[in-house]
C-alpha cells in the first residue's frame, strides 16, 4: 500500500504536476531490475507523459516493488498494489511500469498468441487524481493493461 498525502513532503509531490516523459524517466536500478521501467520497447510513445511528482515517488519504490514482484511471482501469488490519492497515483504508475516490464520479457510466441497469461498484477486505488497525459492512457489502454488497474471514487468526490 502506497500512502495518501500525509506530510509536507507529499504536498511537494503533489505540486510538481508538469508532465515528464513517463519511459524514459531515470530509474534507480541496479542491473537486476534495469527492465522495469526501461525504454527499450518500440511500441512505446515518446509522448507518453505523467505527473513529474508521481514518477519521482514511483522511482522511490521500483527496486522494492520489482523485488516484492518477482517473489510473488515465484510463490504464484497475485501482487496487489494499492492506495489512496496520491498513494493512488504510484500505485497506478507502479503498476502500468510493472505490466510493461512482463511485457517486454515475453517470449514472442506469448504476446503473439492472442492468449496472454494474467501477469498476477493488479492494482485497486481510492481517488486517484490524474496522472498521465492521453498518449499513455492510450497505449496502457492498447495493451489491455487497464482491465487490472480499478480507481473507486465516491460518488461527488470526482
Amino acid at each position: 500500500a502506497f500512502q495518501g498525502t500525509k506530510h509536507v513532503t507529499d504536498w511537494l509531490a503533489n505540486l510538481h504536476f508538469i508532465h515528464a516523459p513517463f519511459w524514459q524517466h531515470k530509474q534507480h536500478c541496479t542491473s537486476r531490475s534495469k527492465s522495469f521501467g526501461s525504454s527499450s520497447s518500440s511500441s512505446s510513445s515518446s509522448s507518453a507523459r505523467a505527473h513529474n511528482g508521481f514518477i519521482r515517488r514511483a522511482n522511490q519504490s521500483a527496486l522494492s516493488i520489482s523485488a516484492l514482484q518477482q517473489s510473488a511471482a515465484a510463490t504464484g501469488k497475485r501482487l496487489v498494489l494499492t492506495g489512496h490519492s496520491l498513494g493512488g497515483a504510484v500505485a497506478t504508475l507502479t503498476t502500468v511500469r510493472l505490466l510493461r516490464s512482463l511485457h517486454t520479457t515475453q517470449s514472442p510466441r506469448d504476446s503473439s498468441s492472442g492468449n496472454d497469461e494474467d501477469p498476477q498484477i493488479r492494482c485497486i486505488s481510492f481517488a486517484t487524481p490524474a496522472v498521465a497525459n492521453t498518449d499513455l492512457l492510450q497505449e496502457v489502454s492498447a495493451a489491455g493493461w487497464d482491465k487490472y488497474i480499478t480507481n473507486i471514487v465516491l460518488p461527488g468526490k470526482a
